[in-house]
């Protein structure tokens, strides 16, 4: 049995197994005897593993903020300008409709680094928290 993997760009959407290459459309690499998955990258002749990525849920995401970074963040919240209450109701929001949190997600990157930047956290601290 033959393993086939569907690029599509530059990425492996899908493998199938079959002995002969599928007719359906799109370009088709014999992958036999590779450990190929869906995510890897193809340039061409070689395929490369997707990063790494760190899921978490809900809890243990926000366990990974100190008790005083919780509580300033909900401050901000109550007390921030409205623009600062819109940033905060997003990524709340954000978190609690994926049911995981992704560490390498670029939106929760963009934000953990905001709240160091705005003294929110502590200097340090969102390399620590997205580690």
């Amino acid at each position: 049995m033959a393993r086939w993997a569907l690029i599509r760009g530059n990425t492996v959407a899908t493998i199938i197994d079959q002995e002969v290459e599928p007719a359906i459309g799109g370009t088709w690499v014999d992958v036999t005897g590779l450990h190929v998955g869906p995510g890897f990258t193809y340039d061409g002749g070689t395929f490369t593993a997707p990063a790494a990525t760190v899921s978490l849920t809900q809890r243990e995401f926000i366990q990974r903020f100190t008790a005083a970074e919780r509580e300033a963040l909900e401050n901000k919240a109550q007390t921030g300008t409205q623009g600062v209450k819109d940033k905060i109701a997003a990524f709340k929001t954000y978190i609690q409709t994926g049911g995981r949190v992704e560490l390498n997600d670029d939106y929760i990157i963009a934000a953990v680094m905001q709240m160091e930047a705005a003294g929110v956290i502590a200097a340090g601290r969102a390399a620590v928290i997205l580690a």
